[in-house]
């Protein structure tokens, strides 16, 4: 009689890239404000973001238009290392879900208007 094999490999449970914190920046008086937040990675690591969002012709942020958005490890700027292909990371991969919290909050408080 064949005994059947249990596969004991564990699964590895993979988590979703989540903003934890975000803040808007009004950069000063003249220039064009932008967001800045944390995102917690998929591989647990903490990434900084800073996103000048496009808006429409109403001033509403928009999905359309180039992607402005710049990704930093969080502990690599610790260490003042800010080299590009040492502590560089694709803004587009990130885009969507910073651009989608984003819309929602303005729709959110623009609502109540």
């Amino acid at each position: 009689m064949r005994s059947s094999s249990i596969n004991n490999k564990t699964k590895e449970t993979k988590m979703k890239r989540k903003i934890v914190k975000k803040d808007y920046h009004r950069n000063g008086i003249c220039g064009e404000g932008f967001h800045v937040g944390i995102i917690r990675d998929d591989d647990g690591s903490s990434k900084l973001f800073v996103h000048f969002p496009n808006s429409d012709e109403d001033g509403y942020m928009t999905k359309r238009g180039a992607v402005r958005t710049a990704i930093l490890d969080v502990d690599l700027v610790g260490k003042k290392e800010i080299s590009f292909g040492v502590n560089s990371w694709r803004g587009d991969h990130y885009h969507d879900l910073i651009q989608d919290e984003l819309i929602a909050r303005e729709k959110q408080e623009t609502e109540g208007w």
